[in-house]
């Protein structure tokens, strides 16, 4: 029995909202600085690009666009993840849980 079934479509979305918040507050300032001679900024660029992409996706009947926008938020979670490991703390915690969310979005796509 599974009563809460019925809610898949809101939790699916509620990620992707979540996504661009947490994008949103994390990345929008190096972004907005605009400052192409600085590493952060292409990653903040990136994340902001398939950030959006993913949102985008999820109103697309083909699966393409959320599962390759997810694997690059993923790669780049990764990537932070790993820079931020100093033991278990929240920043690190907080990239395992963005790794999470992406990866569920590659291995389900829309559903």
């Amino acid at each position: 029995m599974n009563p809460w079934k019925n809610f898949q479509g809101l939790a699916g979305w509620m990620m992707r909202i979540t996504i661009l918040l947490f994008i949103f507050a994390v990345f929008f300032p190096a972004f907005m600085r605009f400052d192409v001679h600085n590493l952060h900024f292409f990653i903040a660029l990136g994340f902001v690009i398939f950030g959006v992409m993913l949102f985008v996706g999820g109103f697309l009947s083909k699966q393409t666009l959320t599962v390759v926008s997810a694997l690059v938020l993923f790669i780049l979670s990764v990537l932070h993840a790993y820079w931020s490991f100093n033991g278990i703390t929240g920043a690190f915690t907080q990239w395992l849980l963005m790794v999470s969310v992406t990866f569920y979005f590659i291995t389900h796509g829309n559903k």
